[in-house]
Parts: structure tokens; C-alpha cells; sequence
């Protein structure tokens, strides 16, 4: 299975599992919205909504490798596009709360969460 091949095994579920939903959502948020978004908002370049777009963006894109994995052809790409948009709900949390906490326990709840889930259905549909 992909999961094998990766080097993921059903012993180490439950530590990797505590990663994706606890440390990996803080990260990518005070990377991607405590730096890259704040650091370009603050630039003012590129007009009203450029800091949102181009950092929601390169956030996606920064997944783009992992999505070619476990995606088929074409989904990896829309996968893009929809990870861009919530990428941009995130910012758009950030400027409204004020909190990497609220974006960061957002990100795990709708994104981490369902990589766990993925995880389960991979391991139940390919027990070896």
C-alpha cells in the first residue's frame, strides 16, 4: 500500500496521528499566516488582496507533491485550487480574530483530521 511504501506503519498511527492534528496545523499556520501572509500585508504591493491570494497560494502549492501521491491525475490540481481557497478563509480568520490559535486549530479540524481519516480508510482497505 502507498502507506507502506512511505514508510507509515499501524504501530506509529497513533504518534502520527498526534503530529497531523497538534504540531503540523501550528506550524504551517505560523509559517503561512504568521509570516508569509503578515509579511506581504504589511509590503502593500500587489494591491488590496495580494497577500491573501499569494500566500494562500504558494501555501497550496507547497502541498502539491503530497497531493500528486495520493491523488489521481487532475485531482491533485483541483485539490490546488480548493486548498488556495481555504488558504485564503484562513487569512481572512486571522484578520478577523487576530489569533494563530483560531486559524491553527481551524487548519486541523477541517484539513489534519481528514488526512487521518484517509489514513484509516488506506489502512482498512489494505490491512497488510
Amino acid at each position: 500500500s502507498l502507506l507502506l511504501k512511505l514508510g507509515y506503519q499501524k504501530e506509529n498511527f497513533a504518534a502520527l496521528s498526534l503530529y497531523l492534528v497538534l504540531v503540523n496545523p501550528f506550524l504551517e499556520e505560523l509559517y503561512w499566516r504568521g509570516i508569509v501572509y503578515k509579511h506581504l500585508q504589511q509590503e502593500k504591493f500587489g494591491g488590496k488582496h495580494f497577500a491573501i491570494v499569494f500566500s494562500s497560494f504558494m501555501y497550496a502549492a507547497y502541498h502539491y507533491v503530497i497531493f500528486r501521491l495520493v491523488l489521481f491525475p487532475v485531482w491533485a490540481e483541483i485539490g490546488i485550487i480548493m486548498l488556495t481557497g481555504f488558504g485564503g478563509v484562513l487569512c481572512i480568520v486571522l484578520r478577523k480574530t487576530a489569533s494563530i490559535i483560531s486559524t491553527a486549530l481551524l487548519h486541523a479540524l477541517l484539513t489534519d483530521a481528514a488526512v487521518i481519516v484517509l489514513m484509516l480508510l488506506l489502512m482498512k482497505q489494505n490491512p497488510g
